[in-house]
Formats: C-alpha cells, sequence, structure tokens
C-alpha cells in the first residue's frame, strides 16, 4: 500500500469509548479503500500543535483532512472548554465530537453523518416537546423520564443542531457498521465524482481566461508566457516534430521530378504515417487541445466549423487551426474539403493533383 501523505485523508469524528470496535472496523475499510482515516484515538495520530489542550489538537488535524465523517451515537460526551478556539465557541463548552462538527461546518468540509436509528424516535419527541413551547428545562426533564439510562439527553441538542444548520450535510440513520461501510462508499465515490467534475469545469474557465489574455499579447510575450506556465508539453512538441517532418516531406516531393515516381510514392506513405501519428497524438487530448505556437488562441475547447466534403457531399466539422481531429479536413491549396473516408489515408488532393496541405 502506498504512503499514507499520498492518500486522501479523512477524518472520523465520534465519541470514542462506546463505539471503539465501530471506528476500527471503518478506519480499517477506508485504509483498504485506499484512504488515510484519521482517528483520535489511534496510534500515529498527528499532534504537533503543543499550545494547544489534547482536545483541541484534533481540529487542526480535520483541517487538512479532505472530508469528515461523522458518527452520533447515545453518548454526547464530555464537555470542555475551548480556549484555543474563543471565536468559534464564544465560551460555550461542548463535547469534542461537537465541536469538530462546528469546526467542520465553519470550514465548509464535505460531511457524511451518521445517526444510530434508535435515536431519532426519542428526537422526534424532542421536537414534539419544543414545538409544544417547553422550555428546554421542561423539555429535559419530560423526555429523560422516559429515556433508556444510556442515551444522553445532550444529544438531542446536537442533532437538532446537525440536523437545521445550513448546510445541511448527507444525514443517514444506521443500525450497525455494515450499513455505515456500505454509505460510506456509496457518498465516497459520488463526492470524487463530483470534486472531478468541479476540477474540469475549473479548467475550462481557466482555459478561456489564458485566451483572452493571450490574445491581447504581442507574439514575443505569447510565447515568453506559453515558456512560463509549460503549456507546450510532451504532446504539442510531439504533434510539432511530426507536422515539421510532413513538411520536410512535402517541399522534397514538390521538387522531384515526374520520373521519379517511385521515390515520390514512397515520401507518400511517409506522409501518411506521419498524419496517422498526428491522428493518435491528438486523441491523447479529448478535453482540451492545445493550439500551434503562433495561433491567436492556444487554448480552446472546440473551434470547429460545418463543412461539406467536395467527394461525396457529406457533411462535417473542420478545425481551422488544422490542431484538432475533425470529420473533414481542407487542402491548402486549392480549398477544397474533404471527409476521411474519401481520402482513404491519401495524401494528394483529387482537385490540384498537388501534394495535399492540410
Amino acid at each position: 500500500m502506498s504512503d499514507s501523505s499520498h492518500r486522501i485523508p479523512i477524518f472520523i469524528s465520534s465519541t470514542v469509548y462506546n463505539l471503539v470496535d465501530c471506528r476500527a472496523e471503518i478506519g480499517s475499510f477506508l485504509s483498504n479503500l485506499g484512504y488515510d482515516p484519521k482517528l483520535s484515538s489511534e496510534s500515529g495520530f498527528p499532534d504537533q500543535t503543543p499550545e494547544l489542550t489534547p482536545w483541541e489538537s484534533c481540529l487542526p488535524v480535520l483541517d487538512k483532512c479532505f472530508m469528515m465523517i461523522l458518527i452520533i451515537d447515545s453518548n454526547y460526551g464530555k464537555p470542555f472548554d475551548w480556549e484555543g478556539y474563543k471565536e468559534l465557541f464564544n465560551g460555550e463548552k461542548v463535547s469534542p465530537t461537537h465541536a469538530e462538527y462546528r469546526f467542520a461546518l465553519h470550514k465548509q468540509k464535505r460531511m457524511i453523518v451518521f445517526i444510530r436509528k434508535e435515536l431519532m424516535t426519542y428526537y422526534q419527541s424532542y421536537r414534539k416537546l419544543q414545538a409544544d413551547g417547553n422550555s428546554n428545562d421542561d423539555t429535559e426533564k419530560k423526555l429523560t423520564e422516559v429515556l433508556p439510562s444510556h442515551i444522553d439527553y445532550n444529544i438531542f441538542k446536537f442533532i437538532r443542531e446537525v440536523k437545521t444548520n445550513k448546510p445541511i450535510p448527507w444525514i443517514i440513520e444506521f443500525e450497525n457498521s455494515l450499513e455505515v461501510k456500505k454509505e460510506i462508499q456509496h457518498k465516497l465515490n459520488n463526492e470524487l465524482a463530483e470534486v472531478f467534475l468541479a476540477k474540469e469545469k475549473h479548467i475550462e474557465t481557466l482555459i478561456k481566461s489564458i485566451n483572452i489574455v493571450l490574445s491581447e499579447m504581442s507574439e514575443e510575450k505569447r510565447l515568453e508566457l506559453i515558456e512560463k506556465l509549460d503549456i507546450k508539453n510532451e504532446l504539442t512538441t510531439k504533434l510539432k516534430i511530426a507536422n515539421d517532418k510532413i513538411k520536410n516531406i512535402q517541399e522534397r516531393m514538390n521538387n522531384l521530378k515526374e520520373e521519379e515516381s517511385t521515390k515520390k510514392l514512397e515520401l507518400t506513405n511517409q506522409i501518411n504515417d506521419l498524419q496517422s501519428e498526428i491522428i493518435a497524438l491528438k486523441s491523447q487530448s479529448s478535453n482540451y487541445r492545445l493550439f500551434s505556437t503562433g495561433s491567436s488562441n492556444y487554448l480552446e475547447y472546440t473551434n470547429s466549423i460545418e463543412a461539406q466534403c467536395s467527394l461525396c457531399g457529406c457533411h462535417g466539422h473542420y478545425d481551422p487551426t488544422g490542431n484538432s481531429m475533425g470529420s473533414v479536413t481542407k487542402c491548402g491549396k486549392c480549398g477544397c474539403y474533404y471527409c476521411y473516408s474519401c481520402m482513404k489515408g491519401k495524401a494528394i488532393c483529387d482537385q490540384c493533383n498537388l501534394v495535399f496541405q492540410n
């Protein structure tokens, strides 16, 4: 298994002593999935904040995590002062689990919340007593009369906060650790998918912004910025080499005499091979395309126009930059369009009978 520094950290928040086995099982489950679970009860839990109390030292660890899994059971936990985070807690004493929830909410962390199903029946009674106008003291007195001894009344105030503070996290009722693990895996898959989609959208926005900036620069400044951004990556370097080879071969072919047809055929085959290589390279860049140096636009998602094949009449899309796989292409000599089906790998334009230049 890879080192934990290369895995996504996930913070597990819950009371400890009544959920020891459940925490350990979930931690092991996440490790097996390739994540880096952070449990304050486990050895090796990072504590590099000597200025904080032991219970406060969990929060900097949580701050570095991708998300938090919060498990709410019957025990609320011991309330503590949070002197290191006065602005967040305003002198209120809350349990470590409660504090971790507030901190995660404050930091806008992703959260999955699991609440023991047994608690929800009593929570509905708690809500009804509150809705009927009972004071907090009266609500506690009346509810405590029917609560099982292992359920702490304060847990309902915590649940109310979780279920009403916005943004409200994803909340699941559970009965056993198997349900927890199943839901965790499902939710993590969704969360990662959302992250990747957001990243894709961010890249698209960034590309459009770079295009605007580059279009307002001189050629010299554009080249300088591209080198700094390292836009000309390995893929575009390979494309440039292949295109340069084609141009060189085309020049040699145009200088050949008519009687040197065998040599011309050999060079034509070389061009066909290089064009196939270029198509394969471009297909590797399916999300965005890198434009060649000298173009007014260097990065773009789509830049094609509809065109009609001069031979078969079919309609397709042509990329006027020459840096994208379109369904038709254009002869640089006579301006005719050809679909790839009609070209069939040929390097000679049917209209002008010269070496095909795209």
